[in-house]
């Protein structure tokens, strides 16, 4: 299934912490906390999303209690997805 997101929204892939054992298994913990943040994988058509800079691929921080998380099946794995609005975009992660 692809995800594609109207107007001022941004579609996030939330981050998560992972274990991978030597074998390629993902352990997860279910006592983590959850994350406001990860990478974008779709952004609306909103003229303010360019000019803030908002693209596909970059790592997002945003405030917690905007949304109910979207969890989609991928690979036989719950994945969460949020959808934010432009405006609610704390900061971008950027490598150095």
């Amino acid at each position: 299934m692809t995800l594609k997101v109207k107007g001022d929204k941004i579609l996030v892939k939330v981050a998560t912490d992972e274990e991978v054992t030597a074998s390629g298994i993902i352990l997860t913990s279910t006592k983590q906390e959850r994350k406001y943040e990860g990478y974008v994988v779709d952004v609306g058509e909103h003229p303010d999303i360019e000019k803030y800079g908002v693209k596909i691929g970059m790592y997002v921080f945003y405030p917690k209690g905007l949304n109910t998380p979207t969890f989609i099946k991928e690979d036989g794995v719950d994945v969460e997805y949020d959808v934010v609005s432009v405006y609610d975009i704390l900061a971008i992660g950027e490598d150095e």
